[in-house]
């Protein structure tokens, strides 16, 4: 691995050209008592390429002190400094560099964004307050340039809406959605619940068209935070749309025609030719390179820690595998199913990514459906993007908080979207079921048995649970409580 050099000079000498060094440039400049600004710079053996603005403290540095005194030629600081870039383009323009040696400047100038015990062990230093964190929040040096340092996207914050005209006289359905930053729970996944037939697949599929600028898209995005991703032609927040939806009777799921973003398909009937295990076989060494590596290594411990059979399959050692394809051929449909989908997620997210994922409980059981969609999260985090689930399932729900969540319904061609009134993140399924999916679940199976139960009982509970002899689970009993209480 390379060993950065450094070379300091003073404010009106030019930087070295010499390929591989580095030079601080010395600034002049009064930070308020504290003189600690450097401009660093890059030679290629062509130019002195500009990387940014860095100050650079020592322990023990007071007002009015000198400038911070560095040696003329160094290797690497001793654990008296401490430094900071001052914005992002700093961190990367040295992540930009090659054969790591960015990184390799970064902890010999014992950067606190690079090593949170350096910048712990300062924390008590006067110009780290004053100088070094005038313009910079500590909050942006521990998230967000030790994101680029560390090879993911810089979080940025973002609000997009989707419009589509009713047909009718009622008004249009008009959906916003809010990804915000250092915020627990993340709001980076967004969920579609309704019943069945209201239209939450086809709507992912117009979100598809409408993100993709098709010909006949029947709604459009409207980026309310515009960025580098929004285009003259369409307002439109995002960088690429990677749609995944494995139902066998859903139509076509090829990638659409259209001029604003990339669209990639992942499903059955994606038009990628392919089986699904040449797909993953494919997949998986794009995935075996660079960061996507450790993405898809965080992916799959997140499904193997839910699922005993994925645990056992050593998932982690298939990425140097040579049989990886038997592997996966060996496997039930549900486990290849969540296995492609996060690994052809890993593959095409980029940052600002918009992930459509139709109904994943078709093929998972609640554990699995869980992890599957902690993966989502943790992806498009990692990513700075943003996910939007349809689904029937509450275990989905209880991912998410109830600001990420829009119920359907349907009247006629009437589609209209609310939010719910119960939080949802981290509630048991039991009342998830009961009370935001009552509607679906209410016509069907033991719902009905204990709704004629009541009739025949007086609307009683306690008289039911004396008919069938007590015989009732907890999921049951909850429902039963509900049902009485909406009858009185």
């Amino acid at each position: 691995m390379i060993t950065p050099r450094f070379v300091v000079v003073s404010q009106d000498t030019w930087p070295l050209k010499t390929a591989g060094t580095f030079t601080l440039v010395v600034d002049a400049w009064d930070d308020f008592h504290y003189r600690t600004s450097y401009v660093l710079h890059y030679g290629t053996g062509d130019a002195a390429t500009e990387i940014g603005a860095v100050k650079i403290a020592s322990r023990g540095m007071r007002e009015r002190d000198p400038h911070t005194t560095l040696p003329s030629t160094f290797r690497r600081l001793t654990s008296e400094f401490y430094s900071l870039g001052q914005d992002r383009e700093y961190y990367e323009a040295l992540a930009n560099l090659p054969n790591e040696i960015g990184r390799q400047a970064l902890r010999a100038l014992r950067d606190v964004a690079e090593n949170a015990a350096i910048f712990e062990g300062v924390q008590d230093e006067p110009a780290l307050t004053t100088s070094l964190l005038r313009s910079v929040p500590k909050q942006t040096v521990a998230v967000q340039f030790n994101r680029i340092i560390e090879g993911r996207a810089p979080l940025t914050p973002y609000r997009f809406s989707y419009s589509r005209s009713s047909g009718s006289t009622a008004p249009p359905l008009r959906l916003e959605f809010g990804v915000h930053l250092d915020v627990m729970p993340p709001t980076n996944v967004h969920v579609l619940i309704g019943a069945n037939g209201v239209g939450k697949s086809r709507l992912l599929r117009d979100f598809v068209q409408a993100a993709s600028g098709s010909v006949g898209a029947s709604g459009t995005f409207l980026d309310q935070m515009p960025s580098e991703f929004s285009t003259d032609s369409q307002n439109v927040p995002f960088a690429n749309v990677v749609h995944v939806a494995f139902s066998a009777f859903d139509r076509d799921n090829r990638e659409p025609l259209g001029n604003t973003v990339d669209v990639h398909a992942v499903g059955l009937s994606s038009g990628a030719g392919d089986p699904l295990g040449t797909q993953f076989t494919k997949s998986l060494l794009v995935c075996s390179k660079g960061p996507r590596r450790e993405r898809w290594l965080t992916a799959v411990r997140t499904l193997a820690a839910a699922d005993g059979i994925l645990a056992d399959a050593g998932l982690e050692y298939l990425i140097n595998s040579e049989d990886a394809d038997e592997v996966f051929a060996a496997m039930s449909s549900g486990h290849k199913i969540v296995l492609l989908t996060v690994t052809r997620l890993v593959e095409l997210v980029e940052e600002r990514s918009l992930i459509l994922v139709d109904e994943p409980e078709t093929h998972l059981h609640p554990p699995l459906l869980s992890a599957l969609t902690r993966a989502v999260s943790d992806l498009v985090i990692d990513r700075n993007g943003v996910a939007i689930i349809a689904t029937h399932s509450p275990v989905v729900l209880q991912e998410v908080p109830r600001s990420c969540i829009w119920m359907l319904q349907r009247s006629g061609d009437d589609l209209r979207a609310s939010r719910l009134s119960t939080e949802t993140f981290g509630e048991s399924v039991s009342r998830l079921t009961s009370e935001v999916f009552h509607l679906d679940a209410n016509r069907t199976g033991y719902n009905q048995v204990l709704r004629t139960l009541l009739d025949q009982n007086n609307s009683s509970a306690e008289l039911v649970m004396d008919a069938i002899g007590g015989h009732l689970g907890s999921e049951g009993r909850f429902v039963l409580s509900s049902l009485e209480y909406h009858q009185d």
